[in-house]
């Protein structure tokens, strides 16, 4: 009995062996290796750098794409390819967030909001995001006013010999989209770079939607949708030794599309229009010494913008609205580095800008004329006192007009008090008399102390 017992277990290990099916094989082994990644600390503001490389890696095809990869970034789409794209930054609005372009910032009077999708991807070389104070202290005054500014870099290295390099790229989606890209570089000389890029943006725009109407569900597209979007730029790079450099840019854009308005029942039809135009010329010197202590930086440019809207289906008649803003722009930035670890810089701009409609003035007044405008005058000019208005005590029974007002809209019946502030302007389709304003921005850095060598964070 005891040997039965001792000979169970032997006998039932025996039969489980048989009747494993299960193989067992040795791996090899496997060896990873890879460098311990070191980031270098060299702002101490947040900042974030997307280079071409790690664009190109992403596969990102578009900026707002590609704005999406940055941390704290609030980007509204506001319909499709040829809608508006506007940035904010962390709870900051896209009026609170510059962008730069080139080193120089962009700028919209009309609405305060930069359209980020009229600039191409395909020619830009570095994106940029800073959030705060920027530890660059050689930027102009106007960047250092914004809370957080993108900067767009766009691609300009100097080939290496003199012979003309030509890319070229075509570009297909759905709902008729179509986008061919063309760009040329060529250093002409040893010392002048040119280079230019075009875009051309063709898309239907006819999104499919449900339509529900009580009981009635139907498949609909929607209408009037089309755009023709187009930009171009020529830049010269011109560097007359190692110690001076200037950059030139001249750019225009161009888009000419419909708006599909609100949906309908039983008719998509809509007559609304939008064409969109923006040219500006900028200009960037940079010059320093030998030594490097010390750097001047001055941009110039002049930008001119315009926007027309157009309804022929509204009822009782056409409605149409135009707007036109030019602007001017100059600045000096001057930077004296006395040694390694000290910095210093003063920085001064000056902006004019320029805006003006299509839309009646109304009969509102400023606080200044509404004083002083004689009796039976209703109509003055609403932003009068952004002009400089003559002060002088004696100027006899002649009126004094603000600046901005034309001559040939002085009322000739009226009759004036002396010593008296007039600004006539009567009831017309459009404005002779632009609001416009002018700012001077300084400001001066205070010293930074910048270690010699960045601190490594592992």
């Amino acid at each position: 009995m005891l040997c039965g017992c001792m000979m169970s277990p032997g006998l039932s290990l025996s039969a489980q062996e048989h009747t494993d099916s299960l193989r067992t094989h040795r791996l090899q082994g496997v060896e990873v290796t890879e460098s311990r990644h070191h980031k270098a600390l060299t702002s101490a503001a947040p900042l974030y750098v997307l280079g071409r490389g790690d664009l190109l890696q992403m596969g990102i095809t578009d900026i707002a794409d590609a704005l999406h990869r940055l941390p704290g970034v609030n980007l509204r789409d506001y319909g499709g390819a040829g809608g508006m794209k506007t940035v904010g930054v962390r709870g900051f609005g896209a009026r609170h967030t510059g962008v730069s372009y080139d080193g120089v910032l962009l700028s919209e009077c009309q609405s305060g909001e930069i359209d980020v999708s009229r600039y191409s991807l395909d020619h830009v070389a570095v994106l940029q995001l800073v959030v705060g104070d920027n530890d660059d202290l050689f930027i102009p005054a106007r960047q250092a006013a914004s809370p957080a500014t993108l900067s767009i870099e766009t691609m300009g290295e100097t080939p290496q010999d003199h012979s003309p390099h030509l890319t070229t790229q075509l570009r297909g989606g759905a709902f008729g989209y179509i986008s061919p890209f063309v760009r040329y570089a060529q250093a002409v000389t040893e010392r002048i770079t040119l280079s230019a890029v075009g875009e051309y943006v063709y898309a239907e725009n006819n999104y499919p939607f449900t339509l529900r109407n009580g009981i009635y569900k139907t498949r609909e597209h929607r209408a009037n949708s089309r755009m023709n979007s187009g930009h171009g730029e020529i830049n010269v790079v011109w560097q007359p030794n190692e110690l001076n450099r200037l950059w030139g840019k001249l750019y225009y854009y161009d888009n000419d599309r419909r708006l599909p308005g609100i949906v309908r029942y039983y008719t998509n039809a809509s007559g609304e229009t939008l064409h969109d135009r923006n040219c500006f010329g900028q200009a960037r010197w940079l010059s320093q010494n030998r030594d490097g202590r010390w750097a001047l930086k001055t941009n110039a440019k002049y930008n001119w913008a315009a926007s027309s809207y157009r309804d022929d289906l509204y009822p009782g008649g056409v409605k149409d609205a135009d707007y036109w803003q030019r602007e001017a722009y100059a600045s000096v930035a001057l930077l004296c580095q006395p040694n390694d670890r000290w910095g210093f810089d003063y920085s001064a701009d000056y902006i004019f800008n320029n805006l003006s409609s299509s839309l009646p003035t109304g009969t509102r007044c400023c606080s200044r004329c509404r004083q002083n405008t004689p009796r039976g005058v209703s109509h003055c000019w609403p932003a009068c006192s952004t002009r400089s208005i003559s002060t002088r005590p004696k100027m006899g029974p002649r009126p004094r007009i603000c600046d901005g007002c034309h001559p040939r809209f002085r009322s000739p019946t009226a009759r004036y008090r002396p010593n008296s502030f007039l600004c006539v302007s009567p009831i017309r389709t459009f404005s002779a008399c632009p609001p416009s304003t002018r700012a001077i921005i300084f400001t001066t850095a205070a010293p930074i102390w910048m270690p010699k060598t960045p601190t490594n964070i592992i």
